[in-house]
């Protein structure tokens, strides 16, 4: 009996030890899933400034030349979604101004193209 009542001790007291492992390890997953909403928004905002940032640059480039702006941000990889928002216009219109001009499909990565 005598050897019981330590080995209860030690046994309550990793319990405790356990119990607040535990707790610290559910705050330390918190803050993990908090971060990565925070890199999801970032990435967001770089995105959304990337593609503002390329819209003017298209928008530059198309005022020099008889090219239009949609063909330039297709051809820079932008979505058709993006280039509808930074041309203002429709995703169907920025379809078929693309078609128009050929330029329905994208090259596959890779290609030579020659």
């Amino acid at each position: 009996m005598a050897e019981s009542l330590p080995a209860s001790r030690d046994i309550d007291r990793m319990r405790k030890e356990l119990e607040k492992v535990s707790k610290e390890l559910e705050a330390v997953n918190k803050n993990v899933d908090q971060v990565g909403k925070n890199v999801e928004e970032v990435d967001r905002k770089v995105a959304r400034s990337n593609a503002t940032q390329l819209g003017a640059l298209a928008a530059a480039l198309a005022a020099e030349s008889d090219v239009k702006q949609e063909l330039l941000l297709y051809a820079a990889g932008m979505s058709l979604d993006d280039i509808a928002k930074a041309v203002s216009k429709s995703k169907n219109a920025v379809k078929v101004t693309l078609s128009r001009a050929g330029m329905t499909k994208r090259p596959k990565k890779g290609s030579s193209g020659g």
